[in-house]
């Protein structure tokens, strides 16, 4: 599972049930034996159950540092946007 490839959105509050449904349907099926999946520390990403989820599989999780934006898949992905905004000169949203 190479890169930003899954999602996943929530229209309210995350909650650790939300999450726990995300890994099992969603990342489990994914990975294979010996496979790290690598989170950030929100709160609701230290559940038991997607962890015994993983575990099943043979995988495990990793979690980052807390507060280290250079390592946050999502840290990274605003960056390559924001390089692009930069290059292009935009200023809004609406400029492209």
């Amino acid at each position: 599972m190479p890169g930003n490839g899954l999602s996943f959105l929530v229209e309210s509050v995350t909650r650790g049930e939300a999450f726990d449904g995300y890994i099992e349907t969603q990342v489990a099926p994914m990975l294979n034996k010996g496979d790290v999946a690598i989170i950030d520390n929100l709160n609701v990403d230290n559940g038991r159950r997607a962890a015994a989820v993983l575990a099943a599989r043979g995988a495990w999780f990793l979690f980052l540092p807390t507060y280290l934006l250079d390592l946050n898949p999502m840290g990274m992905a605003f960056a390559k946007l924001k390089a692009h905004l930069h290059k292009d000169a935009a200023r809004a949203i609406y400029a492209f």
